[in-house]
C-alpha cells in the first residue's frame, strides 16, 4: 500500500467513519480506504460502487475472536463495525480507483447491504461525539423524514420501524421527538443521526416555515405605487381600527378566505403581481392558512430565477401538515410540474381529483398526461415502466364531465 505520509490525509476526529461510509454510498466512490492507527497499524477496506466488499485487519491489532475467522458477508459487516471505533487519531486516506485487497473475495451484492450496514455501525458505535454535534445542529429547525426514504434498506427491528414509522408523519423539533420515548433517548438520537447523514432527514428554519407577516408590500417591478392596495389600511380594518359602522371589518378566517378568491381570480388573468399582493395581505391576517400559504409559494415559484427548492420544502411539509386541503396538493403539483418531476406531479392531480372530482384544473392536468404519456416515458426516463399508467377508471377527465351534470 502507498505510505499515508505522502498523502494529503483526514482523520476519524476530523470525519468520523460513519459520516465517511455514508458519504461514500452517496458518490458510489470504487477505491481502498486505508486506516493507519498512532501506533502504525494498517488496515484496508475495499468499497465496491460505495459499499462495503473487502476488509484488511493489521493481524497484531485485530481482535482474536469471530471478526479474524468470520468470512463471507458476515464476517465483513463485523469488521467494518469494528473499524467504526478507531481511535480518533487514526489518519486514513482513500485510494480511488485502486483494489489493494485483490487478492480477497468480494462480497456478493454489496450494495445492497450498505444502508443496513451503515444503520449497524451507527447503532453499534461507541463513540458518539459526531451524533451530538451534528442534532446540535437541528437547534429548533423543523425537521421531517423525506419520503423516498428507502426503509426497507435499513432492516431496522420492530422497535426502531415504529419510531421511523412516527418521523414519516408530520414535521418535527427535536427536543418533542425525544421527550416522546417512542425509542430510548440514546437509540433516537442515533436514528435521527443516521438520517441527516444520509440527506433524507430534511430540516427547515421556523421562520422559512410560513412567510414572516406582512405589514408592508412593495411594489412589483413596472406597478405604479398609486394603483396599489393600501396594506396598512386593511391591517387597521382587520385590527378594528377605523372600521366604519355601515361596513365592520371581516373576521381574519373570512377575509384570509375572500384573499385566496381574489388572489386565484388574479392568477387566472395573469395579473401575478396583485395575485401575489392579495396572498401576501390574507396571510397577515391568517398566518398559519395552508391554502394560502400553498398559493403564496405557487406564486413566488412565478418569479424568474426564484429558488424553487425552498418552495417545494414549504409545499411539501404543508402537505403532511394537511393532508386533506385540496389546494395544498394541487399546488404541490404545479411546482412538481414546473420543477420537471412529472411522475410526483401526476400522483399529486389524481389526489386531488380522488378527493375533488369537480376540480377541472387538476382534472385537465391529468388528462394531458394520460393523452402524452409515451411522450413522458421518453422524456422522463426513457422505459415503459408504468409510470404515467392510465387511471383503470378510464380517463378522468371524461369522469369529471359525466359527474357534472
Amino acid at each position: 500500500m502507498d505510505d499515508l505520509d505522502a498523502k494529503h490525509v483526514e482523520t476519524l476526529g476530523a470525519t468520523p467513519f460513519a459520516r465517511f461510509l455514508a458519504s461514500a454510498f452517496d458518490r458510489r466512490v470504487h477505491g481502498t480506504l486505508v486506516l493507519q492507527e498512532p501506533t502504525g497499524e494498517k488496515h484496508a477496506l475495499y468499497l465496491e460502487d460505495g459499499a462495503p466488499a473487502k476488509t484488511y485487519l493489521a493481524p497484531q491489532r485485530a481482535p482474536l475472536d469471530e471478526l479474524s475467522t468470520a468470512e463471507g458477508g458476515a464476517g465483513v459487516e463485523a469488521r467494518v463495525v469494528w473499524l467504526a471505533d478507531l481511535s480518533p487519531a487514526t489518519r486514513f486516506f482513500c485510494f480511488e480507483g485502486k483494489d489493494y485487497l485483490s487478492q480477497l473475495a468480494s462480497r456478493e451484492r454489496a450494495r445492497e447491504h450498505a444502508l443496513a450496514l451503515l444503520w449497524r455501525v451507527v447503532r453499534d458505535q461507541r463513540q458518539l461525539a459526531d451524533v451530538h454535534a451534528t442534532l446540535s445542529e437541528l437547534g429548533e429547525r423543523h425537521f421531517f423524514l423525506d419520503h423516498t426514504t428507502p426503509l426497507e434498506a435499513f432492516r431496522f427491528g420492530a422497535e426502531d420501524n415504529a419510531a421511523v414509522h412516527a418521523l414519516k408523519h408530520g414535521n418535527h423539533q427535536l427536543e418533542s421527538v425525544l421527550s416522546a420515548e417512542v425509542l430510548p433517548q440514546e437509540r433516537m438520537e442515533r436514528l435521527l443521526y443516521l438520517f441527516s447523514l444520509t440527506g433524507w432527514l430534511v430540516s427547515i428554519a421556523p421562520e422559512a416555515l410560513f412567510p414572516a407577516p406582512v405589514t408592508s408590500i412593495p411594489p412589483e417591478p413596472g406597478e405604479r405605487s398609486a394603483t396599489r392596495l393600501a396594506p396598512e389600511s386593511h391591517v387597521r380594518e382587520l385590527r378594528g381600527g377605523n372600521a366604519s359602522r355601515a361596513n365592520p371589518p371581516l373576521p381574519p378566517n373570512a377575509f384570509a378566505s375572500d384573499a385566496v378568491t381574489r388572489a386565484e381570480t388574479l392568477l387566472s388573468q395573469g395579473n401575478l403581481a396583485g395575485a401575489r399582493r392579495e396572498a401576501a395581505l390574507g396571510l397577515e391576517a391568517e398566518p398559519e392558512r395552508a391554502d394560502l400559504l400553498a398559493l403564496h409559494s405557487w406564486l413566488l415559484a412565478q418569479k424568474p430565477g426564484e429558488n424553487l427548492q425552498p418552495l417545494w420544502t414549504r409545499l411539501d411539509l404543508l402537505v403532511r401538515r394537511a393532508p386533506d386541503n385540496v389546494r395544498a396538493h394541487f399546488y404541490r403539483g404545479l411546482l412538481l410540474k414546473k420543477m420537471g418531476k412529472h411522475a410526483s406531479a401526476l400522483q399529486e392531480f389524481r389526489e386531488v381529483v380522488e378527493r375533488d372530482p369537480h376540480h377541472i384544473d387538476a382534472a385537465r392536468e391529468v388528462f394531458l398526461y394520460e393523452k402524452n404519456r409515451d411522450h413522458w416515458l421518453r422524456a422522463t426516463n426513457g422505459s415503459g415502466s408504468g409510470t404515467f399508467e392510465k387511471s383503470s377508471s378510464g380517463g378522468i377527465l371524461k369522469r369529471w364531465l359525466g359527474r357534472r351534470g
